[in-house]
């Protein structure tokens, strides 16, 4: 080979494996406000709820899925989660789901206008009395994950200070293997919102609250409510939506395989892989 010569290397090529864990055991817990100016943000919840659902129903995973209000002027109610059908939660094995949780969301819109989110999750969660102790027996699991979703159009006036909500939802689930996040669809900062279905005002200690313990934060004024429930089922289940390669790699020449069970799916430098055929064996 002469000095002019250019030598002929092989491409190398890196293989990167991510296999993607999901909890076993879920529970959710959503605070709905159930004051006078929430029928329309209810009715959202209710008619596009199988947006969230679609990450638990079939999926073979063990899942809690209960329902609270923000009214905690009648005190034996604050936290109690809310009965539908005879059940006050819904589970893997629940018939029907969709429709149960659609009767749940439209909660109504008596409660009270002094909206206490923290505080009734707080009840709820630490079965705050022996009705609590009673009626929400079984729902939460030491062995599960807890994602808790608050949707209000006003922020909290619950007596605590936002540190001592989220040290307890800290505290609730110290394990790694088990998180827990708060996720809000509220006012945003600085001002709130003006929507289609009213004024929102800023959810300042809900908001406070998810960034302490970890979740998303999205805009109650938002016209469709679908890629925002996406967003949080998807996040319930512990699924990863992004990865890191190993080494940095050469536009052009990555190749993708998103596997399953059931299916294989190829692509190559593409934000999304396209549904690929079934295989046989995975």
């Amino acid at each position: 080979m002469s000095w002019g010569d250019t030598p002929s290397l092989e491409t190398p090529r890196r293989t990167d494996v991510v296999v993607q864990q999901m909890p076993d055991k879920v529970d959710v817990l959503w605070i709905i406000d159930n004051s006078g100016s929430m029928s329309q943000e209810q009715e959202k919840i209710a008619t596009q709820f199988d947006a969230f659902a679609q990450f638990f129903i079939g999926s073979g995973r063990d899942w809690h899925l209960g329902v609270i209000t923000t009214d905690a002027d009648d005190g034996l109610q604050i936290g109690l989660l809310r009965q539908v059908a005879g059940m006050h939660y819904l589970t893997a094995d629940t018939p029907h789901p969709q429709e149960i949780f659609a009767q749940m969301a439209r909660i109504g819109t008596w409660g009270s206008s002094d909206e206490k989110g923290l505080q009734t999750m707080w009840n709820a969660v630490t079965l705050a009395s022996p009705q609590h102790q009673t009626w929400n027996a079984s729902f939460l699991r030491d062995d599960a994950s807890l994602h808790i979703v608050i949707v209000g159009d006003e922020d909290d006036q619950s007596d605590r200070a936002t540190v001592g909500y989220g040290s307890m939802l800290h505290a609730l689930k110290p394990n790694a293997d088990t998180p827990v996040t708060f996720n809000a669809i509220v006012g945003p900062q600085p001002n709130g919102c003006r929507g289609a279905t009213g004024d929102a005002a800023p959810g300042d200690r809900f908001i406070e609250v998810a960034q302490d313990v970890g979740g998303q934060i999205y805009s109650i004024c938002q016209d469709g409510w679908v890629p925002v429930l996406q967003a949080l089922g998807l996040a319930a289940t512990g699924m990863r939506e992004e990865y890191f390669l190993s080494e940095l790699p050469v536009p052009g020449t990555i190749d993708i395989l998103v596997q399953d069970r059931q299916r294989a799916s190829h692509g190559g430098d593409v934000d999304s892989v396209d549904a690929g055929t079934p295989i046989a064996d995975a």
